[in-house]
Order: C-alpha cells, then sequence, then structure tokens
C-alpha cells in the first residue's frame, strides 16, 4: 500500500507558467494497493553515514527509475519511487520501485527477472554521465549542494551488486 498526501498547492500563471502563489490544502489521503519490486541492502548499513545512505538510495533509485522505464519500455510514471534508510519491512536500507495502478500490471515481475540488468544498468547510466557530481539525467536533481550524488549512488549500486559494464558506443560513419 503506497500513501500519499498532499498538503500544499501551488498557483500558476496560465500560458507562462509563472508561479503567482501558494498555501496550505487540506485533502484526504490517497491510498493506492499495488505491487512492488525492491532492493534491500542488509548489509549496507555499516560503514554509511545516514545523511550519504540517503543521498545514494535516491540517487541510486531514480538511476534504476529510469533504466526500468527503457527496458520495459513503459511511460516512466508507470513506476514509483520510494527510497528509506531503515524500511519498516525490511529493517535494512531498501529502495522500491512501485506501479503505479492499482493491483499492478505484471511490472515488478519483470524487474524481478530483470535484475542484474536493472542494477548493472543502472551503474553503467551514472558511470558514463559526463557531469561531475550527479545530475537529472543520472541520479535526479540534486537536492544537497556539496554533495557527490554520483560517487554515493555508485558505491550503493555496487554494494548492491552491480558490475560495471563497459560503455557501448555506436560508431558515427565518417568520425574520426
Amino acid at each position: 500500500m503506497v500513501a500519499s498526501l498532499v498538503t500544499l498547492f501551488k498557483k500558476l500563471k496560465f500560458g507562462t507558467d509563472e508561479n503567482v502563489g501558494w498555501g496550505p490544502i487540506d485533502l484526504p489521503e490517497l491510498e493506492l494497493q499495488t505491487t512492488a519490486y525492491w532492493l534491500t541492502g542488509e548489509e549496507l548499513a555499516d560503514g554509511w553515514r545516514r545523511d550519504e545512505l540517503d543521498v545514494a538510495l535516491i540517487g541510486a533509485g531514480r538511476a534504476i527509475q529510469a533504466v526500468a522505464a527503457v527496458l520495459l519500455m513503459i511511460d516512466p510514471r508507470d513506476l514509483g519511487l520510494v527510497s528509506q534508510v531503515r524500511s519498516p519491512h525490511h529493517d535494512a536500507p531498501t529502495i522500491y520501485l512501485y506501479e503505479a495502478v492499482p493491483g499492478g500490471v505484471g511490472l515488478s515481475e519483470r524487474l524481478w527477472a530483470r535484475h542484474e540488468e536493472l542494477v548493472d544498468g543502472a551503474a553503467d547510466l551514472i558511470a558514463t554521465c559526463s557531469c561531475d557530481a550527479g545530475c537529472p539525467a543520472c541520479t535526479g536533481p540534486r537536492l544537497e549542494p556539496g554533495v557527490d550524488a554520483k560517487a554515493l549512488a555508485l558505491r550503493l549500486l555496487r554494494g548492491l551488486g552491480a558490475r560495471r559494464t563497459p560503455v557501448r558506443r555506436a560508431a558515427i560513419p565518417g568520425a574520426a
């Protein structure tokens, strides 16, 4: 079960999307009964500071979510992401990719079947990105300035069993 609660609203000007205000809102909690694929790192709790582990889980999770959308040929919004430093279900750091459809449609099972390819692909996505410390193309928007989200996410993915795959680049005809 995934629960979400909206607490704020934002007013945008039609046509320009200019921010013209915001405020609190009182809506009921939304609940979604669905299925999920998750990665748990029982052995990862040691040797990490909590703030580093949080950044690593979010960065690795976003990369896994991006790779999953390509592997399954789905819209990225079909999979939601939740990362927890200490999951109440596993008592360990956990990344959940949940299906954004009530009851699920089988994406979780397909992700489980492609687990190694998914983790390796996420590590490859981050490692081959030309950014310095994480960006929206690999680890998602950086929330913590001065933190190397890229290195932390790669460290976490290696702890989850990622093997660094060689970069495969297509030859461009006529290029030297």
